[in-house]
């Protein structure tokens, strides 16, 4: 091969590994961003869901209290009834 063939063939595979690099690189970053937004979407999900679970657990915890005081009362009034009243 001339000298002029070797160069023109030097400067097209260069010209190509700097294609190929660019376009590796391209493709890195739009993965990138594709893993961090996913990330963003299951973190949020996350804290909505965990949101969810205490708005629940706290509903649960109030209407478990009310039930106990509802028995409690419903305890003292069958227990009032019971008692003889003293009368001599």
């Amino acid at each position: 091969m001339s000298d002029r063939t070797k160069q023109s063939r030097t400067q097209a595979e260069a010209a190509f590994r700097k294609t190929q690099k660019a376009e590796r690189d391209k493709d890195k970053s739009e993965a990138m961003q594709q893993y961090e937004s996913e990330i963003d979407a299951t973190r949020m999900k996350k804290e909505r869901l965990k949101e969810l679970r205490l708005a629940k657990e706290s509903a649960d915890a109030k209407e478990a209290a009310s039930e106990a005081a509802a028995v409690k009362k419903k305890k003292a009034k069958k227990a009032a009834a019971k008692k003889p009243s003293a009368k001599k």
